[in-house]
């Protein structure tokens, strides 16, 4: 895990700021930023949650004295004391759903157990990205996906994520009913429209997520992850082998892509 302070000069330069755990990682995204500030870091081992208030120059394990088994993905809400969610998946267990409610300022300790609240149908799914679309002010709205080739629901919003009952509805609308999805992420402007990073492409919905539609002229690659920038309203796509690709989404045309990059640049 590194850090660039001088990005936009001839030579930037980096430095490690990668927390010394001792404890594993999973291969996949491992951390997560903080829009609303900047010195904060969220990053998660096979065991635990550590915090960055600083930049990476010091790191607090969260979830002290507690070690929790199998941490997967973490997301962290639009706001500058945020709330951190992270699910855990443990072959042969059922799935957990924590909360670390007010990171900034969280006393290590033990994280609030939603895992009652998560729906049977995925209980031992495998979760991709955890999201939250920071410019909607919806702190306490989530997607959640499975990465499963299973006949199982694939994508939910989790309204009232902030409470000990958060609500998860089922989201996955007409998408193949065995496609893996990596993460889901809403339109900035428009909470109607949402996008479908997934093993195979990208989809996206005008109707929250009753319909779904293939973009054509995305490859039909796995997507691991997407960012969508508020500013500019662009959504940038990570893919396995195929490079980054960005589009530029149409305000007030529920959704339509406008361009798509095909060049090296």
């Amino acid at each position: 895990l590194s850090k660039t302070v001088n990005f936009f000069e001839t030579n930037p330069q980096s430095s490690n700021i990668t927390p010394n755990t001792g404890q594993g990682l999973n291969f996949y995204n491992f951390y997560q930023s903080n829009y609303a500030d900047g010195l904060q870091l969220y990053y998660r081992t096979s065991a635990g949650v550590w915090r960055t208030i600083d930049t990476g120059h010091s790191w607090t394990q969260l979830n002290n004295p507690t070690s929790i088994a199998g941490i997967d993905y973490i997301g962290c809400t639009n706001a500058t004391n945020p709330s951190v969610y992270f699910t855990t998946n443990v072959s042969g267990q059922n799935d957990h759903f924590y909360r670390i409610a007010n990171a900034q300022t969280f006393v290590p300790g033990a994280p609030t157990d939603l895992s009652a609240s998560i729906p049977s149908a995925v209980l031992t799914a495998s979760f991709g990205e955890i999201s939250q679309t920071p410019s909607l002010g919806i702190s306490t709205t989530l997607f959640m996906c499975t990465t499963n080739y299973s006949s199982i629901p694939h994508i939910y919003k989790v309204t009232n994520a902030n409470t000990s009952t958060p609500t998860w509805t089922n989201i996955t609308g007409d998408l193949p009913s065995t496609l893996a999805i990596n993460e889901v992420q809403a339109d900035p402007q428009d909470a109607n429209v949402m996008f479908a990073a997934t093993d195979y492409g990208l989809y996206y919905s005008t109707n929250s997520g009753t319909n779904w539609i293939k973009e054509p002229r995305v490859p039909n690659t796995v997507i691991p992850e997407m960012q969508l920038r508020s500013s500019d309203h662009k959504l940038f796509l990570f893919t396995y082998g195929r490079g980054v690709w960005y589009c530029s989404i149409k305000s007030g045309l529920t959704g339509s892509f406008e361009q798509v990059s095909v060049t090296p640049t």
